[in-house]
């Protein structure tokens, strides 16, 4: 999978942005989320109680995290990232 973040890099993520309306509509938000108490950075849509988390490559594999029938998306959501420092 095409990594999103370059190892070693800080984040800071709006912990209270865990909404999947976009924050700014010309581009869209990565978002920080929990999958099996492991954090992962992409890009993320809804469809039909399931989260879809798209890597920054097209050509990289989509994940998919179902969802409980109850169980809102902003479940699994940490947050918006908002800023990224790394060396390059």
């Amino acid at each position: 999978m095409d990594p999103l973040l370059v190892p070693g890099s800080i984040v800071v993520i709006d912990r209270h942005y865990n909404s999947l309306a976009p924050s700014h509509p010309a581009r869209p938000n990565i978002y920080a989320i929990d999958v099996n108490n492991d954090l992962v950075f992409r890009y993320v849509s809804y469809e039909a109680n399931r989260l879809v988390l798209r890597p920054r490559s097209l050509d990289s594999r989509v994940e998919v995290l179902r969802l409980a029938p109850d169980e809102p998306p902003s479940s699994c959501i940490v947050g918006r990232l908002c800023i990224t420092i790394a060396e390059l």
